[in-house]
């Protein structure tokens, strides 16, 4: 759907933008083109008392007069506002039951209740927002940490629009001149100009890897990272974890097989959003109950982004490294030896120091190298980029910009292939579509329909 303005046939739609719930303050938001009619309506005054960019104090009654609130209404005139249409946005107090009885009093007046996402897919659509950019206000609404938040921020400022606008650019101007080109029928490519245009062509394409490389840790940062905790019976695991997250999360218990279900707990990580997982110990099942919990620890083990494989400084097997040798999990994997605290006397130092530098020795007990393990944690995880430079969090981006990567290795080969010059055109065109996709210019309707479902209703 390419962008421009609406036209006319649009319900004016309303939505809580808030949370319900009990709070000081509730926003009630609408937009379209019978807003400011209905605003006169609830409020029982004219529309000429309504400035754009100014708020006013006023009652809102419902259909039957009755008075509701006393509210703070804001009108945004088009084009001047967050979807280009009228807006209203009404300042009302919170709880569960005036938000509600406002918006349900605007839906008597002629409004209709906004879908997930109305807002920003009507600013998207009228040209406020590229697809890109309405992406991101949603990936600030979830952001989980302060990095991620700064993320999805500088998406929405523009900072990866312009990234893909310039390589847009640079890909039109290409087509541009090989398209002249071929306007002249007895003109054919000198090598000169075939050089030039693999040149053009190859720069473009390490713009674009470029890009694609900061997927990984992009994602890591807009999505967060599951590290799941994992090893025998009472090695420590849930103490491992009331530690890093400072608070007694887990039930701790000398008893083996305490935790039976798996136990989870956000944590930021230098800006990385981490969800531990601590799971039951992996061992026999005696019970249907401890079969239960081994199975969910495995289901996590499997999606996990990191595993962390306790093992306990006082039970340490002989044949270690042989065991932890085998590609036990398909995520990378810090080997911890907890209870380092036990390791006491010089016989016992000299039995562990063979080890001691190839696995990390801690002390859920002490706190001993606890630092060490997040900062090992963390190195893991995130890739080297910095969130001050364009990056890829969207997987839909990465798909398209492979896609891109595609076409782009294609029109090489057809260049060096001596291929004639419509085939190269063909290629690159091809190349430029899946740019136009992720800023929205060319995308279908399913895509810009799921893009817009995953927002929150009033937003």
């Amino acid at each position: 759907m390419p962008q421009g303005s609406l036209a006319g046939g649009l319900p004016t739609v309303v939505a809580q933008a808030t949370p319900p719930g009990i709070s000081a303050l509730a926003i009630i938001r609408l937009t379209g083109s019978e807003t400011l009619d209905i605003l006169s309506r609830i409020t029982q005054k004219p529309t000429t008392s309504f400035k754009p960019g100014r708020a006013r104090l006023t009652y809102i009654y419902n259909s039957s007069g009755q008075l509701l609130d006393h509210v703070v209404a804001t009108y945004y005139s088009a084009p001047n506002s967050y979807t280009g249409e009228d807006v209203v946005d009404i300042s009302c107090h919170g709880g569960l039951t005036t938000p509600k009885s406002i918006t349900t009093a605007c839906i008597d007046f002629g409004a209709v209740p906004a879908p997930p996402g109305e807002f920003t897919k009507r600013a998207f659509v009228n040209g406020k927002l590229d697809l890109s950019q309405a992406e991101a206000v949603a990936d600030i609404i979830r952001a989980k940490t302060e990095k991620s938040q700064r993320i999805g921020a500088a998406a929405l400022g523009g900072m990866l629009s312009n990234e893909i606008s310039s390589m847009r650019e640079e890909l039109i101007a290409i087509i541009g001149h090989m398209g002249a080109e071929l306007d002249f029928l007895d003109h054919e490519s000198t090598k000169v100009e075939k050089a030039e245009w693999a040149s053009k062509i190859s720069s473009l394409k390490n713009t674009l890897c470029s890009l694609l490389e900061t997927f990984s840790g992009g994602r890591v940062f807009r999505d967060g990272a599951l590290v799941v905790i994992t090893g025998k019976p009472n090695v420590g695991k849930s103490s491992l974890l009331n530690t890093i997250i400072k608070e007694e999360r887990v039930i701790v218990s000398v008893e083996p097989g305490t935790t039976t279900d798996a136990v989870d707990a956000h944590y930021d990580l230098g800006g990385i959003p981490v969800l531990f997982v601590d799971t039951a110990g992996i061992r026999e099942a005696k019970t249907q109950i401890e079969s239960i919990g081994i199975g969910i620890a495995k289901n996590y083990l499997s999606s996990a982004a990191l595993v962390l494989w306790v093992w306990s400084a006082d039970e340490l097997p002989n044949e270690l490294d042989a065991i932890t040798s085998k590609p036990y999990f398909s995520a990378p994997t810090i080997i911890v030896i907890n209870k380092s605290d036990l390791i006491t006397g010089n016989h016992s130092k000299t039995k562990y120091s063979s080890v001691s530098g190839k696995y990390l020795f801690v002390s859920a007990k002490t706190g001993h190298n606890i630092s060490r393990l997040l900062s090992e944690i963390e190195t893991t995880l995130s890739l080297d980029v910095s969130v001050d430079q364009p990056l890829l969090t969207n997987k839909r981006h990465q798909t398209s910009l492979n896609s891109a990567l595609i076409s782009i290795n294609r029109s090489l080969d057809t260049l060096g292939s001596g291929e004639p010059n419509e085939l190269l055109l063909s290629d690159l065109g091809v190349c430029l579509s899946h740019l136009d996709t992720i800023l929205g210019i060319t995308t279908p309707d399913h895509i810009l329909n799921s893009v817009f479902n995953k927002f929150c209703v009033g937003k």
